[in-house]
């Protein structure tokens, strides 16, 4: 009898201390977090039998809404997710307007498991709060290993055509799919197709090396992310949802869904905190080495790149996030979209500052940064810059014909040929040697003047705003309402587009597409600045096309049309507003 009450005893006072330590972990009163991408505030988190309670709060300004999807999740270890149930103090998927400054409001989702430590506040795409925690246990997070770096170039380049398939799952889905094609090279590569009735679609991708890029949909304002090799090949499943979804053996598929559906902006990069959070969602999300590597060269070139247009100094040692980059490792080129724009801020901005035409400075320069001697594949990157070396080519061109006709001798005067030799003999990768030399030779080629479309939609959607002008030059115009360059163009042209209103032989056709431009805004500005002018508003899938056709990505861009109907091929074409916009485009008939 002695022996049972014994037992009892001991049973009941470990169900008591197992009640107490549960209630203990119930409730986090006043939680801690490590990442927040918004003025969201966690005030209390409670972990009830049948559900979770978030309370949160909120700071705006009365008269200014704010919004809950109800797509918004918790994530825990391992990337488990529990979905929203409901709320408390506002409405989901509504728009709730801030009465004070402070708005309080819960979140109800399903029940946590009592193991999580950590818990994640994500709203794709949107709010997002990382490492909600009990404020008295600090998180423990381990420094993931990066063993992803790639040091030898015949391991990293290798040409090929990748392929991109995929699929958006539900009842609706965009028209159109595009990649935008930038890459360490700032050449355009851009590839676009519409989207099979079924949601479907496939894209072919020339590339030099693994890409971590993004697709853009014309229904989309956030991009679909994917990892893509030369001759490989990757499906990207996009459910009624809106979530990325890979094959469990895609390489990097952890990554790129997270980055799709769940990463936040990475808005003040050079905080440590973002470095802190990449090895916080690598072990939550089972990143690999190489997964967690291309993650942090993504947060440190945005901070590079960011830091090379704060900074207005040619100091190199004023340049911390440039030089913390590893000036030997070529996985910085896979980062296709933001290597594009460093590369191109190295060269022109910053410490490169006004010497991008001496490349023996330049090469100073980028040793003082590295404290190593280079060139650093930045460097290489900047001389590689496509873009740049197409406008020096059609420059160049252009001196030589000036010269001829003023019977100068060209050798006596500049030439960009002597700033190519120059950096051809400064590039270090045999890979990029033979890259840039090849370039030079195709871009001096002569060619013809003019060219004929090739048939297809984009052509037809093209065709049907220029063709009612044949037998004139028809000078286009690809704006957007918030491009500043463009509407700068635009409004400082009125005695220009007056006098080009009198001229036989000559149209303007501007351009643009509905998404960068809404109906309403389009149409209180050409009341305002173009009512006179031939100006098409196209849905956004078209502008899409068009740019894939025409190969850019950047606006203003400007596009000549002979009377016959052909593309004039090669020429600098004035923009709007320029002083001597006549002049410059009788050059590039």
């Amino acid at each position: 009898m002695k022996h049972h009450y014994f037992s009892f005893v001991i049973c009941t006072w470990a169900i008591v201390v197992l009640l107490a330590s549960c209630s203990s972990n119930k409730v986090w009163e006043q939680p801690d977090v490590l990442y927040s991408n918004s003025s969201l505030t966690v005030n209390g988190v409670e972990r009830q039998a049948d559900r979770t309670v978030l309370h949160l709060s909120i700071e705006g300004r009365p008269g200014n809404n704010f919004r809950i999807q109800s797509t918004t999740y918790l994530a825990g270890d391992n990337g488990k997710e529990y979905a929203l149930k409901g709320s408390e103090g506002l409405t989901l998927d509504q728009w709730t307007p801030f009465s004070k400054d402070v708005k309080s409001f819960d979140l109800y989702f399903e029940p946590v498991k009592g193991s999580e430590q950590a818990l994640d506040l994500i709203e794709p795409q949107g709010w997002m709060i990382y490492g909600i925690h009990d404020a008295d246990k600090p998180l423990r997070i381990r420094p993931a290993k990066e063993d992803g770096a790639i040091k030898d170039e015949n391991v990293f380049f290798k040409k090929g055509t990748g392929t991109l398939s995929g699929r958006f799952e539900g009842s609706s889905h965009p028209e159109v799919i595009q990649f935008f094609g930038n890459n360490a090279f700032q050449e355009d590569n851009l590839q676009a197709c519409k989207i099979a009735p079924d949601g479907s679609f496939s894209l072919e991708i020339p590339l030099e090396y693994p890409i971590l890029s993004y697709l853009w949909s014309d229904d989309s304002s956030r991009p679909l992310y994917f990892f893509l090799t030369p001759d490989g090949e990757t499906t990207i499943q996009i459910d009624s949802a809106g979530l990325v979804h890979f094959p469990a053996d895609s390489r990097c598929g952890k990554l790129a869904s997270w980055l799709s559906n769940a990463a936040p902006s990475f808005n003040s990069p050079q905080d440590s905190t973002i470095l802190l959070l990449a090895d916080y969602v690598g072990e939550r999300q089972g990143f690999s080495n190489e997964e967690t590597h291309l993650l942090k060269q993504n947060i440190r070139i945005i901070a590079a790149a960011r830091e090379l247009l704060s900074v207005s100094e040619t100091d190199p040692s004023l340049y911390i996030s440039m030089a913390k980059l590893d000036p030997e490792d070529w996985t910085a080129f896979s980062i296709s979209n933001e290597i594009s724009s460093l590369s191109n801020y190295y060269q022109f901005l910053g410490p490169m500052r006004g010497i991008s035409n001496d490349t023996r400075k330049m090469m100073a320069v980028d040793s003082a940064v590295f404290k190593k001697p280079g060139p650093s594949i930045f460097l290489q990157a900047a001389i590689m810059n496509g873009r740049g070396l197409s406008q020096e080519v059609k420059a160049n061109k252009q001196l030589l014909e000036m010269y001829k006709a003023k019977g100068i001798d060209p050798s006596q005067q500049f030439s960009y040929k002597k700033v190519w030799d120059e950096r051809l003999s400064a590039l270090s990768s045999p890979y990029l040697k033979a890259r840039y030399q090849t370039a030079i030779d195709e871009l001096l080629k002569e060619s013809d003047d003019c060219y004929d479309l090739p048939t297809g939609e984009a052509t037809d959607i093209f065709r049907r705003m220029v063709d009612p002008f044949r037998g004139k030059w028809v000078y286009v115009d690809f704006w957007d309402i918030g491009c500043a360059p463009c509407k700068q163009g635009i409004e400082s042209s009125v005695a220009l587009r007056k006098k080009i209103a009198g001229m036989d032989n000559l149209e303007l056709v501007f351009i643009t597409g509905d998404r960068s431009t809404p109906p309403q805004v389009y149409k209180e500005y050409v009341a305002k600045y173009m009512a006179e002018e031939t100006s098409y508003l196209i849905p956004e899938a078209e502008s899409i096309l068009l740019r894939q056709l025409f190969n850019f990505n950047a606006i203003p861009h400007n596009e000549l049309v002979d009377p016959d109907g052909r593309i004039v091929r090669g020429k600098n074409l004035p923009r709007l507003g320029s002083p001597d916009f006549l002049d410059q485009l009788e050059l590039a008939k």
